[in-house]
């Protein structure tokens, strides 16, 4: 059912309250009950753009109360990948025996969900309200359920979370699909361990050791060499970047029983690229990143990974090529192609980190000159083009590039760019965000949990901080 009005969170327990009252006070006839029981509850209209804090609490409480999986035989706790923000369900959907393989979006899938549940659940610890964590549980719950259920075969390998960030879970079929591309092995964040571990420790430790031996078993690794040596092929280089970090942070949060652990990871760290220039900007940001993950993890205990190369060399490159960060962010702001502008901002992300860790005036140069482009530019006109993760990762840089610089003109423009982002994204009248302007539907691909984490951040401290999940 189409409405035209969104339900206020904040007045949720009186109007239940005021529901009960009537109910006990035999106010509600027998037709009306089933009436009441089967439609969507009163609306209260809201015609202007509420605070960041409103309009956050306002989208997740539709999101884990009733954007959930009430298709198919089996109905799940599972959220919605695609959402109608008009109806709080799955747009067009209709009893389909189609696999979430032809309809890609009528589904769900757990990878493209971790930024939002970081959200959540910082959201819960400033309200103090139990229902996010309670959602996300229930969420994960059936995720486990359905693991158990299609590891009885004989044939079966035991399966772990992988699974389920590698797969959609299609909603009709209450089946997993493989998507392609596979979004965890391709994407440039990390999953949530630290929320998967709180789930299911046993499968989030399978997870990352599987990650790590496939990595091993598909690249030249020789335990006698300082440095080994492995193809140039970018595939490559970008899983054992994702098993990298997800390994340094089980060494790092849960170090008991991981000592083969950190040795294949020891192996992973030295890998190189037969040219460190073949590495593409994207793959080369999240190998670094996944250094310093390692370095941190193991600390003195090691050899340094040495990121520091990686990051020179490109820096380099573009001087030779007289190309400046500058030149790069305008490049990729006026193509108008989200992957790509979203990969400068990781890189932008990634120069400030090796600023703060070194002190190193040129990864701080390189961070300031997308800083200054990004100011400017919003300065003309909002993104229409791009995306809620665009939006997020613009916001979350601007306003930690002005923290760390302490130097209130950043800061200040985030806090303008986040009301171009609310005017662009947000329905009052819905009380959800749409994923892209101009749309009446929220997509996980279209990366919205950044968006909630970087609103979220300009309202208060940075959610990522203590979450494996970065920007």
């Amino acid at each position: 059912m189409t409405h035209n009005y969104r339900f206020s969170i904040s007045t949720r327990s009186t109007f239940l309250a005021i529901c009960i009252v009537m109910m006990a006070s035999g106010l509600f006839s027998q037709e009306a009950d089933n009436s009441f029981s089967q439609s969507v509850p009163v609306p209260v209209p809201r015609d202007a753009v509420p605070s960041i804090a409103e309009a956050v609490e306002a989208h997740l409480g539709y999101v884990t109360d009733y954007s959930l999986d009430q298709y198919g035989r089996q109905q799940t706790g599972i959220w919605l990948g695609q959402i109608d923000i008009r109806t709080s369900g799955l747009p067009n959907a209709q009893g389909s025996d189609k696999a979430v393989a032809e309809q890609p979006w009528v589904g769900s899938n757990l990878y493209l969900d971790q930024p939002t549940m970081v959200a959540a659940v910082e959201l819960g610890r400033r309200t103090g309200c139990k229902c996010y964590q309670e959602s996300i549980t229930r969420y994960l719950e059936a995720h486990v359920r359905l693991l158990k259920r299609n590891s009885q075969s004989p044939k079966t390998q035991p399966l772990d979370f992988r699974t389920c960030l590698d797969s959609n879970y299609d909603l009709f079929l209450d089946r997993y699909v493989l998507t392609n591309p596979k979004y965890f092995s391709t994407g440039i964040y990390s999953p949530a361990w630290e929320i998967l571990w709180q789930e299911s420790n046993q499968l989030t430790r399978r997870a990352i050791e599987s990650l790590t031996q496939d990595v091993l078993s598909d690249t030249q690794v020789r335990n006698d060499s300082p440095e080994a040596i492995t193809s140039d092929e970018n595939g490559q280089f970008h899983k054992a970047a994702i098993s990298l970090s997800a390994a340094s942070w089980l060494l790092e949060n849960h170090p008991m029983g991981t000592d083969s652990l950190r040795n294949t990871a020891a192996q992973i760290s030295r890998l190189r690229p037969r040219r460190e220039n073949d590495l593409t900007l994207r793959t080369l940001t999240l190998w670094t990143r996944a250094l310093m993950d390692f370095d941190k993890a193991t600390g003195s205990e090691a050899t340094p990974s040495n990121w520091q190369p990686g990051i020179d060399n490109r820096l380099r490159s573009h001087q030779q090529l007289q190309i400046s960060g500058t030149q790069d962010i305008r490049s990729a702001f006026s193509s108008g192609g989200a992957n790509k502008f979203n990969g400068r901002l990781a890189w932008a992300e990634l120069c400030l980190t090796a600023w703060k860790e070194t002190g190193k005036i040129k990864y701080r140069d390189e961070a300031k000159r997308y800083a200054d482009v990004l100011t400017e530019q919003f300065r003309e006109k909002p993104l229409k083009k791009h995306n809620a993760e665009t939006y997020g990762r613009v916001l979350h840089f601007l306003h930690r590039f002005g923290k760390e610089m302490k130097n209130t003109q950043y800061s200040n423009a985030a806090k303008i760019i986040s009301k171009q982002a609310l005017q662009q994204l947000y329905s009052p009248k819905m009380g959800m965000f749409h994923s892209h302007p101009d749309t009446n539907r929220c997509d996980s691909r279209e990366g919205i949990g950044f968006l909630l984490l970087a609103l979220l951040y300009l309202d208060g401290h940075d959610p990522t901080e203590t979450s494996a999940v970065n920007f």
